[in-house]
């Protein structure tokens, strides 16, 4: 059982969003958190709408976009190359040379 299932979290979690704006609302003592949906079946029926609430925690991950390094060569490297970021789990490793790049 993972958190979110054991303390009932996934009804208050928002996935495929994309946070435009947040933004404390200060006559109305709320947060007003415009978003946009990012899953292309989701998005059919609101691609936009905004959220009031009590509390906003900002839980996008110092990774949620990837930056690589400027390495020579880098773009010409006809091997698999990927991002901790963006990690591709269906890759196999084994038998491989993996080389590691950053902390």
């Amino acid at each position: 059982m993972t958190v979110a299932q054991k303390y009932n979290l996934y009804q208050h979690i928002r996935f495929n969003t994309t946070v435009d704006e947040a933004r404390w609302d200060d006559e109305e003592k709320k947060w007003k958190t415009a978003v946009s949906v990012s899953g292309a079946k989701d998005a059919e029926f609101c691609p936009k709408y905004t959220i009031t609430s009590d509390f906003f925690v900002s839980a996008v991950g110092q990774l949620n976009v990837p930056r690589y390094p400027i390495i020579e060569g880098l773009d010409s490297f006809k091997g698999k190359t990927m991002h901790s970021a963006r990690w591709d789990w269906s890759y196999p490793l084994e038998g491989k040379r993996i080389a590691i790049i950053g902390t």
